[in-house]
């Protein structure tokens, strides 16, 4: 049984936009690489703290590193987030462990 305990939160601003086409190509990647997932609307408090937030998906916590490195790599190749924020989050998603 999917059971979705971890959630990531998208933004979409000018630097980086959010596109249907964005969305799919981050569900085929996650799909491909075994990662049950689902989007949905972000919660309120979410947006209150971020109006930039968008959409969330979600994700099995047993798969958190799996979909880490999808969604960094994702970043990376498809909204062209640049090699410092790519690392910072690597060493923040290290640290959390």
């Amino acid at each position: 049984m999917f059971i979705a305990d971890m959630y990531q939160n998208i933004r979409d601003t000018e630097e980086y936009e959010l596109t249907e086409e964005l969305i799919e190509k981050l569900d085929k990647m996650l799909t491909e690489n075994g990662i049950e997932h689902f989007f949905s609307l972000p919660r309120n408090e979410d947006i209150d703290a971020d109006e930039t937030v968008s959409l969330t998906v979600a994700y099995e916590r047993e798969k958190e590193t799996a979909f880490f490195l999808v969604y960094a790599l994702w970043c990376k190749v498809y909204r062209h987030a640049d090699d410092a924020l790519i690392q910072k989050a690597m060493l923040k998603h290290v640290a959390e462990k």
